[in-house]
């Protein structure tokens, strides 16, 4: 779906119209997350094909929504990133994607238990930043923080966030396991005073950390 500006707080934004569907991109099948990239293209997570597809964004001189080219000619038009039922170094199950300050993308692999890191422009794999050797259990949320330093990953069958340096590549836990009764971690975001909120999904609330 694709809306127009916000005039203000009160007033809804005006409908403009599908932006993409699978009838143009039939990549795009139970989208989890969209995100804009630096390229101020259109990307988005897609868990029954388990791929990242790839439109031309608002300001683009195509057509916004638009399927782009992908970075491999055997690649299916709207494809960005593949499956690993396709190539062995893609997402086995996707969820959370975002793009780092370095212009890599990030993926939450939930059933390898890991959070990878793709090259932002040609979509090849790089590496592994995390994995069940940190601790993680099913990553599905991730969040960069205010000050770009760290990505935050929620890991949700062990009730936990990590905490990554993109800097130096340390992980650590950042909310232990049921801090403050956190049950299934869910989304997180911080508020303009760098106050850290997560949804705790089994137990319906939303958890506040300074």
């Amino acid at each position: 779906m694709h809306f127009g500006p916000a005039k203000d707080r009160q007033t809804p934004r005006q409908f403009l119209g599908v932006f993409t569907s699978t009838k143009t991109s039939p990549g795009l099948k139970h989208p989890f997350n969209l995100i804009m990239g630096p390229d101020g293209n259109i990307y988005a997570s897609n868990q029954d094909t388990n791929a990242v597809t790839r439109y031309y964004g608002p300001g683009s001189s195509h057509v916004p929504g638009t399927p782009m080219p992908p970075p491999k000619p055997d690649y299916p038009l709207d494809i960005f990133l593949q499956s690993a039922r396709v190539v062995p170094t893609g997402v086995k199950e996707i969820r959370d994607i975002l793009f780092g300050p370095d212009g890599c993308l990030y993926v939450a692999d939930e059933d390898r238990n890991e959070v990878r890191q793709y090259d932002g422009k040609n979509g090849e794999y790089l590496h592994t930043i995390t994995n069940q050797n940190d601790g993680l259990d099913a990553p599905v949320h991730l969040l960069i923080s205010p000050d770009q330093a760290h990505l935050y990953i929620g890991s949700s069958q062990n009730d936990k966030v990590f905490r990554y340096h993109f800097s130096t590549g340390h992980v650590k836990t950042f909310v232990h396991s049921g801090d403050g009764g956190l049950k299934a971690t869910g989304g997180m975001a911080f508020d303009n005073d760098g106050w850290f909120y997560v949804v705790s999904r089994l137990t319906n609330q939303i958890l506040p950390r300074s």
